[in-house]
């Protein structure tokens, strides 16, 4: 169907559908406007025959007379209905057949008029078979009240709803005749244009080079037409661009370093190239023949049997045995010329690249081994580029230390396959070395479960693109035995504080706190008052416990920045950081009272004497130790058991 006609179509379709909404809201407020009406009329007629029957001598005409005489004057029937809800009168009905007809009260419009004076109902009548209009009014009777019903067919109501529905029907009819001669005279406006655009189109496609059109307007068409020229213009260059182009694409072809096969789907070949001929070791006078006549390779000419059956780009390996080459094809079905459907093959001389994978293959063959067998746990880690951290890979070692299977774990983010270290520190080590911002990483790591630490030595470094290995072995033991030796070495055996070396070293530190924020800092210095007599009367055994008793007397009265060492044989010193000289020498007089009152078992009473002294800058370990050594000289020279402060 041509535009036209079909924008002729729309526009008839338009007018008609506008035309059947239009009639049909007229039609139904035009029911409900005569329905209203007529109820109004006929309401009229009621009150006009109540008013009949109710000034009439009943003792001169019966109601049924009465009703056949007031129905043909008004064109109505009319039913008298007493009281009780029988009929005593009917304007079509024989008298004879008033006594057949069932109780009236029931009827809508009875029950209506009973409650407002006045009712009325629109329903089916199964006496006439149709609708019908039913009014009907209360009257009195004298002694009652009785009723006077009117009837009649709806369609019969009023000639003014036919004269009306015939009038609107013959608008509608000239409306639509003129909206069909509209409509023809606006689409052939409408298309002309289009039509002469789709004739100017099509001389374009048919010619090969494109001629001019000659404008003989000024309006769209002329418009049109010389935008089509320059279109025509440009079409004509680029036709002459891509003969050239099309040159230079063969030149290229024949010139570039990857073998270039043509062929048709009859396997008649367009073009092949230097290299081609190279790797199959061809003469030059191959195009113009058939494939399957030049050439002996078997996956050369399957492979070209399978594209021509399938229709679909494939990517085949293809051996040639005598070079002992390697070749990566590239089949491509397309249009090839104007002699039809063809194909064009790229050929890659992946010799080499085999040779490597099969060398790379061996060497990760090995690597696997190695890893396999490695006692150490490795995770391999790649960084993606939404910053997610994903296990790759790990190895038997690892589940061992680790204590889970990490083969449902793989490809999955590390913070999801090990929750513990969600937001923990070296997860931002694992991302900066795998992104090239640090290099090889060693370090020793803590893990805590349930108050329990684990400590792993780890080394983290770059094996690949955005890929790490993480290697780690649990040294938890290791550490347990360095911490027990690094103890051993601070501690006194026997008294199990901390030994003479230990104490040079703290001191040392303390001393330069209080030196660079001057603060005091105060050391006691106290042994046991004639310790030799306790040996050689009891012996080394009871020796070694008064010894152990005092270090634990006194370790009890201390507080936990003290510093509580044994100095050497029975000598024990105490540093006192942030205390002054009267504060040392008040804790020294407290430690000395509770020894002296302490009862040694087999010993029972023994006492000691003490010197103290407090920090000056510029003081030594070994001079800030000798002025408390010096006051316990003095302390032991003027009786024992007391404590004497350094001047």
């Amino acid at each position: 169907m041509k535009f036209r006609s079909k924008l002729t179509l729309f526009l008839l379709l338009l007018v008609l559908v506008i035309s059947g909404f239009y009639y049909f809201t007229f039609d139904y407020n035009a029911k409900s406007f005569f329905l209203s009406k007529s109820k109004e009329d006929l309401l009229g007629q009621a009150r006009l025959a109540r008013l009949l029957i109710m000034n009439t001598d009943p003792s001169k005409i019966s109601s049924h007379q009465l009703a056949v005489k007031i129905g043909g004057e008004i064109n109505a029937r009319i039913t008298i209905v007493d009281h009780n809800g029988s009929v005593i009168g009917d304007s079509v009905l024989k008298e004879s057949e008033l006594s057949q007809l069932d109780n009236h009260l029931h009827r809508p419009e009875i029950q209506a008029a009973l409650h407002n004076g006045a009712g009325s109902s629109v329903r089916y009548s199964d006496t006439v078979k149709t609708s019908m209009l039913y009014m009907a009014l209360p009257y009195d009777a004298g002694t009652h009240v009785s009723f006077v019903r009117l009837a009649r067919p709806l369609r019969f109501l009023t000639d003014d709803e036919a004269k009306l529905y015939k009038m609107v029907g013959g608008a509608l009819l000239l409306t639509m005749l003129m909206a069909l001669g509209l409509s023809f005279i606006i689409s052939k406006i409408l298309s002309r244009p289009l039509i002469e655009m789709t004739l100017v189109a099509t001389q374009i496609s048919n010619q090969e080079e494109y001629q001019h059109i000659k404008i003989t307007s000024q309006d769209e068409i002329g418009t049109l037409a010389r935008v089509l020229n320059n279109m025509g213009d440009r079409i004509n260059a680029q036709m002459h661009e891509l003969v050239s182009e099309k040159n230079r694409l063969d030149a290229i072809l024949r010139g570039m370093g990857e073998g270039v096969l043509v062929v048709l789907a009859d396997g008649t070949i367009v073009l092949v190239n230097p290299p081609f001929r190279d790797y199959f070791s061809f003469n030059g006078d191959e195009e113009g023949k058939n494939i399957f006549e030049i050439s002996d390779n078997p996956e050369l000419l399957s492979t070209f049997n399978e594209i021509n059956e399938s229709g679909k780009e494939l990517v085949r390996e293809i051996q040639i045995q005598k070079a002992e080459t390697t070749l990566l094809t590239h089949w491509v079905p397309m249009k090839v010329d104007s002699s039809g459907e063809g194909i064009v093959v790229v050929f890659h001389d992946i010799t080499e690249r085999k040779r490597y994978e099969d060398a790379l293959g061996k060497s990760e063959q090995r690597f696997r081994s190695v890893v396999e067998c490695s006692l150490t746990g490795m995770h391999f880690i790649t960084l993606e580029p939404d910053g997610r951290l994903v296990l790759t890979d790990a190895n038997p070692a690892a589940d061992r230390i680790v204590g889970i299977s990490h083969w449902p774990l793989l490809s999955r983010s590390v913070e999801i396959a090990f929750p513990w270290l969600k937001g923990d520190p070296i997860l931002d080590i694992y991302r900066k070395v795998a992104s090239g911002e640090l290099g090889p990483q060693s370090f020793e790591y803590e893990l805590r479960f349930d108050n329990k630490a684990r400590y792993y030595d780890v080394r983290v470094f770059l094996t690949g693109y955005m890929t790490i290995s993480v290697e780690f072995a649990d040294i938890t033991e290791r550490k347990r035995l360095q911490d027990e030796l690094r103890e051993l070495s601070e501690r006194d055996f026997l008294t199990e504080i901390y030994n003479r070396r230990k104490l040079y070293e703290l001191l040392l530190v303390e001393s330069k706190k209080a030196e660079r924020h001057a603060r005091p800092l105060s050391l006691i210095l106290f042994d046991i008052d004639h310790f030799k007599n306790i040996n050689d009367t009891y012996g080394h055994d009871i020796g070694d416990m008064v010894l152990k008793s005092i270090a634990s007397i006194v370790s009890d009265g201390l507080r936990s920045t003290d510093i509580f060492a044994r100095y050497g044989g029975e000598e024990f010193v105490i540093v006192c950081p942030e205390t002054t000289m009267d504060g040392a020498s008040a804790l020294a007089e407290k430690i000395r009272i509770t020894i002296e009152q302490y009862n040694f078992t087999t010993v029972g009473r023994v006492t000691i004497s003490s010197g103290v002294s407090s920090f000056k800058n510029g003081d030594t370990n070994n001079t800030f130790i000798k002025h408390s050594d010096t006051a316990l000289y003095v302390a032991k020279e003027t009786g024992r058991n007391r404590v004497v402060r350094a001047t």
